[in-house]
């Protein structure tokens, strides 16, 4: 898989030689667009939730939408959809949030 954005926590022993990251990211942040929309909603989220990937963002710029999933155990423990007016908080990483009006409001 080839994500957007991703934060990794295992660096140490997971980059080859030539800076290829080989681990598994903590967080997984995907942008959806219309080629890649059923891949982002249904394959992905099914790769990540079994590959030890601890939270993975959704972010839907037609329904101006922020999905956050946590995973547990190799299955979904818990998601919020958060639109504007809301707050986009991190399950896992304390502080890391976004407000969801400042994410859309440049869009045309």
């Amino acid at each position: 898989m080839q994500p957007d954005l991703l934060a990794a926590c295992d660096l140490k022993n997971n980059v080859t030689e030539k800076g290829r990251y080989m681990g598994t990211p903590a967080l997984v942040i995907e942008v959806l667009s219309d080629s890649t929309r059923t891949k982002d909603l249904v394959t992905k989220l099914n790769t990540y939730t079994t590959s030890d990937v601890k939270e993975y963002w959704i972010i839907d710029q037609k329904q101006e939408m922020i999905t956050i999933y946590s995973f547990k155990d190799y299955e979904v423990d818990i998601y919020i959809s958060c639109r504007n007016g809301d707050t986009a908080q991190s399950y896992i990483f304390d502080g890391l949030s976004v407000d969801v009006n400042e994410i859309f409001e440049n869009l045309i």
